[in-house]
């Protein structure tokens, strides 16, 4: 039992370092890209305000355009309980180095008549920081391959089966990302076996985490508890609880859903009885 204990401790021990690395790395990176745009930023405004007139013959081309953001691109996944391979929820959370936060809430259409409940608390239609959007799965692959290319770094918690899951339903771009795992971090600042789910993460930033299991609020949640760890300062994003629910398309797609999970249940009823 002492010689599991000790191993254990040299763990998370190894672990700790190891976040710590990565947090001052990631800190660093940051202050270099923000100090980057800031002074590319300074220098085109200078050199647009004594630049000669557009039909001076002596006329400079423009200076080149500041540098992209740093962005982290967060990402969290819900599935159906009953198939682990029909992913229900999409949620992505992005955060610019300008200080910008950015919330969306992918549903796929095939799947909205699965819901869970029954092991994993159903929390789909309470997302809290915009409207939710139904789209058929191929769309949201496509919407979400080109929100994430432009990411400097993939965020998530506990983030490998998301991100397996991801390139598993065609996104592309992930083979080999930049990744900040907020599971990992956490050792650099609670020791032991202690709880380090998300929604203990959350409570020990004080972010008064609502609704989790809801791709798009895990997503928030945890990109806020990552700049917590980083350090970063921002401004907690006002709660905007979706209104897709009163939306004639989203009433329409969920209840074609809905006809259609009823009427293969009707079909696989009938041929049993048979």
């Amino acid at each position: 039992a002492k010689e599991r204990e000790e191993k254990a401790a040299a763990r998370d021990s190894s672990r700790a370092s190891n976040a710590r690395k990565t947090i001052k790395s990631l800190q660093v990176k940051l202050r270099k890209m923000q100090v980057t745009t800031a002074t590319a930023t300074a220098a085109a405004a200078a050199a647009a305000a004594t630049s000669p007139s557009p039909s001076s013959s002596s006329a400079s081309p423009p200076p080149p355009p500041p540098p992209s953001p740093l962005l982290f691109a967060c990402v969290d996944l819900e599935w159906w309980e009953a198939d682990h391979n029909s992913v229900t929820e999409i949620g992505l959370a992005f955060y610019h180095s300008c200080g910008t936060l950015r919330h969306r809430h992918l549903l796929t259409s095939e799947h909205l008549s699965k819901r869970n409940g029954k092991w994993v608390a159903d929390c789909r239609d309470s997302f809290l920081f915009g409207n939710s959007e139904a789209l058929p799965l191929e769309e949201a692959v496509k919407e979400v391959t080109r929100e994430m290319e432009n990411a400097h770094y993939v965020v998530g918690h506990a983030v490998k089966q998301d991100l397996k899951m991801l390139m598993k339903i065609g996104v592309k771009g992930l083979h080999d990302p930049q990744v900040v795992d907020t599971h990992d971090l956490s050792f650099a600042f609670i020791e032991g076996s202690k709880n380090r789910n998300l929604k203990s993460l959350a409570e020990y930033y004080g972010l008064k985490p609502q609704h989790l299991h809801n791709g798009g609020n895990d997503a928030a949640y945890t990109l806020q508890v990552m700049l917590k760890q980083l350090e970063i300062a921002f401004e907690v994003p006002a709660v905007t609880p979706s209104q897709h629910m009163t939306c004639p398309n989203f009433q329409q797609l969920q209840a074609q859903a809905t006809a259609e999970a009823q009427a293969i249940a009707q079909a696989i009823e009938d041929e049993l009885v048979e």
